[in-house]
């Protein structure tokens, strides 16, 4: 079964795909970079609306399961500068 977890940033809505909740957060915080061109340093991933934060602090190995994501959530992403912007819109 498939495993997805959406990802909203600035530039708009993103799909993370997972082979289950087994993923780690580390290979979370890849595909957004892979998909947002922010590094994994500089991400600030949020449960809710950037409005209103609540940032999820944690290590690297823990579980999907273990952080409470569940399949088809939304987390928001924070972190972005001018620079990765103007790089994620380019061609």
């Amino acid at each position: 079964m498939v495993f997805l977890v959406r990802l909203r940033d600035p530039l708009g809505m993103h799909r993370l795909v997972f082979g289950s909740s087994a993923a780690s957060w580390a290979e979370l915080q890849q595909q957004v970079e892979d998909v947002t061109r922010v590094s994994m340093r500089d991400q600030l991933i949020s449960r809710e609306p950037l409005h209103k934060p609540a940032y999820i602090e944690t290590q690297a190995s823990n579980t999907l399961a273990k952080l409470g994501i569940n399949n088809g959530d939304i987390l928001y992403l924070g972190g972005h500068t001018a620079a990765t912007l103007a790089a994620a819109s380019a061609p």
